[in-house]
């Protein structure tokens, strides 16, 4: 959880290894997730933290959507780097 956040490595490191994420509304948090969609935001609020998590722990389906959404974006951020690393080198 965190109330301000310039960019948040611990949000990018679960997400290079495709683990579902739940975390505060904060406006910078957007720009790593979209809720439903590769992790979940949740108010500034215990409650809502912990029914976030209860959520994503107990919906077998939104726990696998999240993770292939999450394979498909370091799918898809490795073949850009490979791509900008060809135009590079050839």
């Amino acid at each position: 959880t965190s109330i301000l956040e310039g960019f948040c490595l611990t949000v990018r490191e679960a997400k290079l290894l495709s683990k579902p994420v739940v975390s505060t509304n904060f406006p910078a948090i957007y720009n790593q997730l979209k809720h439903e969609a590769n992790g979940l935001i949740a108010e500034m609020n215990y409650m809502s933290v912990a029914d976030n998590i209860c959520r994503v722990v107990s919906d077998e389906s939104l726990k696998k959507l999240i993770i292939e959404n999450l394979q498909l974006e370091n799918l898809q951020k490795t073949q850009d780097d490979v791509s900008i690393i060809e135009k590079v080198i050839c």
